[in-house]
């Protein structure tokens, strides 16, 4: 009776310090066992009860009872810490380096409504790949600062997330930076590309920044720039309808079971190979459901800023590029980037992801040429090659007019 009174307390002490971990999603190896912990400790001291009784049982049934049990929490501590070292259910922050899990579902509620970096700020991000320092402008944007009163540049805007940013590279080798090279080399007139590019965007985002706060800018040229991480976003953030009147912006509620996928890679394990959620805790039907949900909405924000864009005179142009797990695949997967390519089809968007594959010829082998192979964003070489094909198809669609063009018009 005092071992089972025992077990009993030390069964309420673990379960309270679990609790505490799920609450603020500690997510060390020693949280994990401990949570692991408690089902093992309540299995034991049932079966402990159970001996304590006049219940008859087979001979040696609790006893194998007891050694299975014990024998399944062995083997899911060291599983857990197998998953752990491999790396192979971890988040994209878990792999550059970060301890702590960082929920899709959550943002800050002082800058969510902009998604902008503070003003006149220095940006120092260590990776495992690489490290970088951007400086923000006046707007919270790591660009130079903008005369909207400027008359005798030309002005293209390019819109997107850590892509269009140029996470992976310096702050002059960006693919807008290197468009604005590639471009002033060929044009007879005077071009500045604005790279508006903020890790963690969407298009959503884009739009919203672009109506919100560079509208009175006289653009030349707008460019979205699109990938397959948009479309899960805009499923946990939603469309519009996610910025309120009071400033703040509200997103899908996560699953109630997100703190166990947080804290335990078993978890993960078990719910993304074996039954095939995705990474943001959706069951397959659910996941395809949202995600046609955020193509709509994504192909609705495009469209609108097409049409008002239009009105002024200002052209457009959507990019769609590949991510290194595009590459591996040889096509986008299921989050459905084909389908909205297809959408916005009246738009005319350039999909890199053919020129990638067939003009340079990368595989599975080859990636690294061109992305960082932990971090999976593009090295300088390939936001080289991205803004130099982006040249190009500016060239070609006659947006830019270089003068051994001018005869053409």
């Amino acid at each position: 009776m005092l071992k089972n009174l025992l077990l009993f307390i030390v069964l309420i002490v673990i379960g309270i310090i679990d609790y505490r971990v799920l609450a603020h999603y500690n997510t060390s190896f020693v949280s994990a066992c401990l949570l692991l912990l408690f089902p093992f400790l309540l299995f034991s001291l049932l079966i402990s009860i159970i001996q304590s009784t006049q219940i008859r049982a087979p001979k040696n049934l609790l006893e194998n009872m007891q050694a299975v049990v014990t024998s399944v929490f062995i083997a899911l501590i060291v599983f857990e810490g197998i998953l752990r070292v491999l790396k192979t259910e971890a988040t994209y922050r878990e792999k550059i380096g970060e301890l702590q899990y960082r929920s899709p579902y959550w943002h800050d509620k002082e800058d969510a409504f902009w998604h902008l970096y503070s003003p006149n700020d220095t940006l120092q991000n260590f990776r495992g790949d690489y490290t970088y320092n951007r400086i923000t402008n006046s707007l919270g944007i790591p660009e130079r600062e903008l005369n909207p009163k400027d008359t005798t540049t030309k002005k293209i805007l390019c819109l997107g997330d850590s892509f269009t940013e140029g996470l992976g590279t310096g702050v002059d080798s960006s693919w807008p930076r290197t468009l604005e090279r590639a471009i002033n080399l060929c044009a007879r007139d005077s071009y500045m590309v604005y790279n508006a590019g903020i890790a963690g965007c969407d298009p959503i985002y884009n739009y919203h920044l672009l109506r919100g706060k560079l509208w009175d800018v006289k653009w030349d040229e707008v460019i979205f720039c699109v990938n397959t991480t948009d479309i899960p976003e805009v499923a946990i953030r939603g469309g519009m309808e996610r910025f309120k009147a009071d400033n703040t912006v509200s997103f899908t509620r996560p699953p109630v079971w997100e703190p166990l996928y947080a804290s335990l890679h078993v978890v993960r394990f078990f719910t993304q190979e074996i039954m095939g959620y995705s990474g943001v805790m959706r069951s397959p039907s659910e996941g395809r459901k949202l995600n046609a949900e955020a193509s709509s909405k994504i192909k609705y924000a495009l469209l609108e800023a097409h049409k008002e864009l239009a009105k002024r005179g200002i052209k457009m142009m959507v990019v769609v590029h590949p991510l290194k797990y595009d590459i591996f695949r040889k096509e986008y997967g299921d989050e459905g980037t084909d389908g909205l390519i297809k959408e916005i089809a009246i738009l005319k968007p350039i999909d890199l992801l053919p020129y990638f594959l067939d003009s340079l010829g990368l595989n599975e082998q080859n990636y690294t040429k061109y992305y960082w192979p932990n971090d999976g964003h593009f090295n300088t070489l390939g936001y080289s090659v991205m803004g130099n094909k982006i040249a190009r198809e500016l060239i070609n669609r006659k947006d830019i007019v270089c003068p051994s063009e001018e005869g053409n018009h």
